[in-house]
C-alpha cells in the first residue's frame, strides 16, 4: 500500500490545465477574443467585399465560341485590304491644299459640275491611286487586322485615309456621267459600293459604322446616276444585280460585336490597365490599382462583359420587328423571357454597370449602334427599290402607283421594312414628278416621307431616297453636256 501511495500523482495535478490549454483559454476570454475578431473583420473586410462584389455577377460561359472566331483564313493576294493599303501609299492629298472644305463638300454632294479646277487636278493626280484601290474592290474579302489580334489602342489610319479614296471614286463616277459615259460611271459606283462592304468586314464596331457611312455616300451617288435619262432599263437591271452581289459581301452585325468583345476581353486581361483608364488626376497609379482591386476589377468587369454581350448577340442580327423588346436603360439591352438566357436580366446588368468598374469606360453604347444597324439595313433595301422603280419608269413611262406593281416582272418579292411592324413593307409617296421610297425610320412612325430630316428630339424621321423623274436633268449641267428634255 505504501508503494502505491508513493507513485500516485497528486490530486491537484488533474485539476490544473496544461500550459498550452491555459494559453488557449486566455485567448478565448471575451475581453481578448472580441477585439481580435473585430480587428480581423476590419482587416479582411475589403477582401470579403471584393469577393462578394465579384460573385454578385454570376460567372457564365463565353458569349460565343472563341476558338471558332477570331482568325480569317485568307491569302494576302486575295485580301482587298492589301490593295487598299497600296492605294493609300499612292494617294496624294496636296490637291486639297487651299481648297475650302465647303467647296469640296459641295462637289462631293452635288457632282462634277460643281468641282473647281484645283479639285479636278487633285482627281487627275490620284488616278494611279484610284486604279490600285479599284483592284481591291473586285475581291471578295477584306481583313485589316485579324480579329484576335486587334487591340483598343490600335490605330485605324488606313481606314480613315481611305475615306478620301471613296469620295474620289464618286467624283470620278460623276465625271464619267457628265461626259456621257454611263457604263464607266456605274463601274465607279459599283466599286464604291463594294468598298463600303469591305470596310465593314472582319472588324470592330467603328469599322462597321464607317462602312455604313461609306455606303450612304455611295447610295446617294447611285440614285443620282439612276435619275439620269441616259441610263437605260438594261443598265439599271445590271446595277440592281450588282447591288445584290455586293450584299453578299456583307458580314453579320454579330461579327462586329464579336470583334469588339475580343478587343475588350484582351484589354481587361492587361496588367497595366490603369494606363488606359481615365482616372482622376489626383489619384496616383498605385492608388488607382489598389482601388480597382478592392472593387473586384478586372474580374468584375470581365464577368459583366460576358453578360452584356450574351444579351446583345442573341438579337443584333434580327430586324427590329423580330428583336426582343428593348429594356429600360441607356445600354440598349433586350428584355428576354425569364430563364431563356444565362445572362442576368437587363435591369441587373444596368445596375451593375452603373457602379464603379472598368466596364463603364469601355462598353459601347449599343442602343445607338442598334439604331445605326437597323437604319443601314433599311437604306440597303430602299436603294434596291429605288432602282426597281426607275426600271419600271423606263418600261412603263410613269412611276408605279404602288410598290406591288414592281412584282413579278422586276422584283419577285418586296423586302420587309426592318424598322416597321411585323414584316410590313416599305412605303412610297409621289410628290409632283418625284417619288419618295422610304422606311418608317427609327421612331417606327410614317412621317410622310420626310427622309433625312431630324425630329425635335434629335432622332431621324423616315429613311429613304427621293427619286427624280428621269426625263429631267437630275442636277444643273452645262450646255455642252445637258441632254434634251423629253416631253
Amino acid at each position: 500500500m505504501s508503494h502505491l501511495s508513493d507513485t500516485s500523482p497528486p490530486e491537484s495535478s488533474y485539476d490544473e490545465p496544461t500550459p498550452k490549454l491555459s494559453r488557449l483559454l486566455w485567448w478565448l476570454q471575451p475581453k481578448v477574443a472580441l477585439p481580435l475578431v473585430l480587428f480581423a473583420i476590419i482587416l479582411f473586410s475589403p477582401l470579403i467585399f471584393r469577393a462578394h462584389r465579384i460573385n454578385s455577377v454570376p460567372d457564365i460561359a463565353e458569349p460565343f465560341d472563341l476558338n471558332a472566331f477570331g482568325t480569317v483564313d485568307i491569302d494576302p493576294a486575295d485580301n482587298a485590304m492589301t490593295q487598299y493599303k497600296a492605294a493609300v501609299g499612292l494617294y496624294l492629298n496636296a490637291g486639297l491644299t487651299g481648297i475650302p472644305a465647303s467647296e469640296a463638300e459641295k462637289a462631293f454632294e452635288i457632282g462634277w459640275e460643281q468641282t473647281s479646277e484645283p479639285l479636278r487636278k487633285w482627281l487627275a493626280a490620284n488616278e494611279p491611286a484610284l486604279a490600285e484601290w479599284r483592284k481591291g474592290t473586285e475581291l471578295k474579302q477584306s481583313v485589316l487586322v485579324q480579329p484576335k489580334d486587334m487591340k483598343i489602342d490600335m490605330r485605324l489610319d488606313v481606314i480613315e485615309n481611305l475615306r478620301s479614296m471613296s469620295r474620289l471614286a464618286l467624283l470620278k463616277a460623276d465625271q464619267c456621267l457628265s461626259e456621257g459615259d454611263v457604263e464607266s460611271a456605274w463601274g465607279w459606283h459599283r466599286s464604291a459600293l463594294r468598298f463600303s462592304q469591305h470596310v465593314s468586314q472582319n472588324g470592330v464596331l467603328i469599322q462597321r459604322l464607317i462602312g455604313i457611312s461609306f455606303f450612304q455616300q455611295a447610295a446617294k451617288g447611285i440614285t443620282r446616276w439612276a435619275d439620269d435619262p441616259r441610263v437605260t432599263a438594261v443598265q439599271l437591271q445590271t446595277a440592281l444585280e450588282d447591288i445584290r452581289a455586293a450584299d453578299k459581301l456583307a458580314t453579320p452585325n454579330s461579327d462586329a460585336l464579336k470583334c469588339e468583345y475580343l478587343v475588350l476581353r484582351e484589354l481587361l486581361g492587361r496588367d497595366r490597365l490603369d494606363e488606359l483608364v481615365s482616372s482622376p488626376p489626383s489619384m496616383s497609379p498605385p492608388l488607382f490599382r489598389t482601388k480597382a482591386f478592392l472593387l473586384g476589377d478586372p474580374e468584375y468587369s470581365q464577368r459583366l462583359l460576358r453578360h452584356f454581350f450574351d444579351n446583345w448577340l442573341s438579337e443584333c442580327d434580327k430586324p427590329r420587328w423580330q428583336q426582343a423588346p428593348l429594356a429600360p436603360g441607356h445600354l440598349g439591352l433586350f428584355e428576354h423571357p425569364a430563364g431563356t438566357h444565362a445572362s442576368l436580366p437587363p435591369r441587373d446588368i444596368n445596375a451593375r454597370f452603373m457602379s464603379p468598374c472598368f466596364a463603364r469606360e469601355f462598353l459601347p453604347a449599343l442602343g445607338q449602334v442598334n439604331a445605326a444597324f437597323q437604319r443601314a439595313a433599311a437604306r440597303e433595301s430602299v436603294l434596291k427599290l429605288a432602282l426597281a422603280c426607275q426600271i419600271y419608269y423606263r418600261l412603263r413611262g410613269d412611276w408605279p402607283v404602288r410598290l406591288d406593281d414592281l412584282k413579278p416582272e422586276i422584283l419577285l418579292d418586296l423586302p420587309a421594312d426592318p424598322l416597321g411592324r411585323s414584316g410590313e413593307t416599305f412605303l412610297m409617296k409621289r410628290d409632283g414628278d418625284e417619288l419618295i421610297i422610304y422606311s418608317v425610320g427609327w421612331n417606327g412612325a410614317d412621317d410622310g416621307g420626310q427622309v433625312g430630316v431630324l425630329s425635335s428630339d434629335g432622332t431621324w424621321l423616315d429613311e429613304g431616297f427621293r427619286l427624280r423623274l428621269p426625263t429631267k436633268s437630275p442636277r444643273p449641267m452645262n450646255s455642252e453636256t445637258a441632254p434634251q428634255e423629253k416631253h
